[in-house]
Parts: C-alpha cells; sequence; structure tokens
C-alpha cells in the first residue's frame, strides 16, 4: 500500500509552508483538489498520480483546509495524519474575506480539527508555534532533516474579534493537549 500523509489545518495556519518542505525532501509530494475521502477507492485520485520517487518510499501527500474535506474511517486507518493548528493573531490577517467571516471560519475549523484529531489517536498534534521538525521526520521515516521556518505575519486583524478568535483558539488548545 502507498504511504498517505494528510495534513489538517486551517487557512493562515502556515501549513501550505509546512506542506512545501515537506516536498522539498524527494520521498514527499504535495498533491491538490483530490477531497473527499470516503472510500480507501477515493485514495486512488491521490495514489495514482506520478509521483517524483516512483518507490515503495513514496508518501503523498495532501491538505485539507475545510471541514468539508472529511476523511472517513477507512481511509484515516491506512494515512498518517498531522493537525496543525495557529494562534489568530498570526493566522487571521493572512485570510482574505470579511472579518466576520474569517473569525467564524477560523472558530468552526478549529472545532473540525479537534474533531478529526479524536478520530485519529496516532496522528502528530501541533500548535504551529511549536512545532516539532525532529518528530515530523522521525514518524515519516525521512532520513535528512527538514529545513522550515515559519514566516512572520502582520497582526492586523479587528482586535474585538482576535479576542473572541483567542477565546475560541484557548479552548481547542487545551483540548488538543497542547
Amino acid at each position: 500500500m502507498k504511504k498517505i500523509l494528510f495534513i489538517n489545518s486551517h487557512l493562515g495556519s502556515g501549513a501550505d509552508e509546512l506542506m512545501s518542505a515537506l516536498s522539498a525532501n524527494r520521498r514527499i509530494q504535495k498533491f491538490k483538489g483530490l477531497a473527499p475521502f470516503n472510500h480507501p477507492d477515493d485514495l486512488a485520485k491521490l495514489t495514482d498520480k506520478r509521483h517524483k520517487c516512483d518507490n515503495t518510499a513514496s508518501i503523498y501527500m495532501h491538505g485539507l483546509w475545510n471541514n468539508s474535506e472529511w476523511v472517513r474511517r477507512p481511509c484515516r486507518e491506512v494515512a498518517q495524519f498531522i493537525h496543525l493548528i495557529r494562534e489568530p493573531r498570526a493566522s487571521l490577517s493572512a485570510v482574505e474575506g470579511s472579518p466576520q467571516d474569517v473569525l467564524n471560519g477560523y472558530c468552526f475549523r478549529l472545532r473540525g480539527i479537534y474533531e478529526m484529531s479524536l478520530r485519529t489517536p496516532d496522528a502528530l498534534v501541533f500548535d504551529m508555534n511549536r512545532l516539532n521538525l525532529d518528530l515530523i521526520q522521525e514518524k515519516l521515516s525521512l532520513p535528512e532533516p527538514l529545513g522550515f521556518k515559519i514566516s512572520e505575519s502582520k497582526d492586523i486583524f479587528p482586535e474585538d474579534l482576535c479576542k473572541i478568535a483567542e477565546k475560541t483558539y484557548e479552548k481547542y488548545f487545551k483540548l488538543l493537549n497542547l
């Protein structure tokens, strides 16, 4: 069976940058636009793609950005997961849209990440500011260290909405045992 890695995160988290860093490894390749994954046959949408490292060490990576991109149990059982969240002051300003819509999407997505983490007990779960690259390297059996540094973002999100987002973040931060 081909190896599959799902990065489950929210918009503005920096997960896209992490996926690019992981894709720099010749064993990992990022693929987009293939969800949802309801049945193991759906994984063929991902693993039938041509991989830059065409052997058994290949890891097919896909990002999950919305709660609608749910991965059902039969697919969860054959894939690896990394769940990522990031505090709102660093995340929300990076997302386009009306501030209220961005806030609602962020809070709703944190809940979706938490719910998926409950269904994937062997997954790695991180806050982006406490990302353990050595643990990711070990979990994926990568021979080389990962070269990744999260970029800083500007805090230009409305303060009143940011306070609401911070309360939601703190709630899920605790629930995710971060």
